[in-house]
């Protein structure tokens, strides 16, 4: 690496730390004026305010590192251009690729920033959420070819309280065994252990009973009731989304949503590189010192709707009114052929 990209390098990190740092600063801020009198009414609540913000974060810095990136790219190519900089730089023969080479280090760890974000931090400042389980009442699961009630679950115990199972066949589609506990307990990995069992399962014209006092089914046979029915696949890791997809599929169960999120990880890793690609050409024209605040503006303006068009085809995609990879990748394509036109204009 030589010294003019390290140099740049060096000014792009510093403009988007600066950038970073003010978006939580004043997070930090409002959310404090937000309620002040609680905040410093004791150190418990000073605590309790300091968690909530942390809190608050993630969701936040997902939303808002694109921009970051985006400010941090026309404030270092403006200060070149106000210094005289810029022009040495081109006519030393650095086309606008060269020039956003020096960059691409900064942008990995962007990228890597987005992600460990978005998938463990959230989580880990969230984890409390974790116990949204504990004392659920009647829930819905489904597992291959079976759908189950359960009055109560409590995660803690590995216990599931009254049990009605519901065993269906496709062609022509039917019940074929009703099944009724009293009581589950996950005795490990690879076993539930039921009382109270009343087993009905029709025969020809006829429904037969079958009452025990226990009754063994494998974990592959019973949905995995001590997490949630629907999972927050927007936070989850990219190999466990994957895995779940997989699952899912096997299951004959959707995966579209889960799918969707899983491209979503790989396109916000991507932002950061488009931001750059918009940027760089934005910042490229004479900054004379009027013309500073117009820039920024427009800088601002173009993250903006960026970030807007982005939550846009999201919710779109969820929806189902636009196929998954339109609704992932449409605004990040937009805006890279626009950074590209607008480079092939400033030449």
């Amino acid at each position: 690496m030589n010294i003019l990209t390290r140099y740049i390098a060096r000014d792009f990190f510093r403009y988007w730390f600066a950038c970073l740092a003010a978006i939580v600063a004043l997070v930090a801020i409002g959310a404090l004026f937000d309620d002040i009198e609680k905040a410093f009414a004791s150190w418990h609540e000073f605590r309790a305010f300091l968690y909530t913000t942390a809190q608050s974060l993630p969701t936040l810095l997902e939303q808002l590192l694109p921009m970051t990136v985006l400010l941090a790219t026309m404030f270092t190519f403006s200060a070149y251009g106000r210094t005289s900089e810029l022009v040495a730089m081109k006519a030393a023969g650095m086309g606008m690729m060269r020039l956003i080479f020096p960059l691409l280090a900064v942008l990995v760890m962007v990228s890597s920033l987005a992600y460990l974000n978005q998938n463990y931090l959230y989580r880990y400042l969230h984890s409390d959420l974790d116990t949204r389980n504990r004392g659920l009442v009647r829930q819905w699961r489904s597992i291959g070819n079976a759908i189950v009630f359960l009055e109560s679950i409590d995660p803690d115990a590995k216990v599931v309280v009254g049990v009605k199972m519901f065993l269906w066949r496709k062609d022509p589609f039917s019940f074929s065994q009703v099944n009724t506990f009293s009581v589950g307990r996950r005795t490990d990995e690879e076993l539930w252990r039921f009382t109270g069992a009343a087993i009905r399962e029709q025969d020809a014209a006829t429904w037969r009973i079958e009452t025990s006092a226990e009754k063994d089914l494998s974990a592959r046979d019973f949905p995995d009731v001590f997490r949630p029915a629907e999972l927050d696949a927007h936070h989850m890791p990219l190999l466990d989304l994957y895995q779940e997809i997989q699952a899912r599929e096997s299951q004959g169960l959707g995966v579209e949503l889960y799918r969707l999120e899983w491209y979503q990880k790989l396109a916000a890793m991507t932002a950061p590189w488009v931001m750059v690609l918009l940027g760089t050409p934005l910042s490229q024209g004479h900054f004379r010192r009027g013309r500073v605040t117009v820039d920024v503006l427009i800088t601002i303006t173009m993250g903006l709707v960026f970030m807007i068009g982005t939550e846009i085809f999201h919710i779109l995609g969820r929806g189902g009114i636009v196929p998954v990879w339109p609704s992932v990748w449409a605004t990040n394509i937009i805006v890279a052929l626009l950074g590209i036109g607008l480079m092939r204009l400033s030449r």
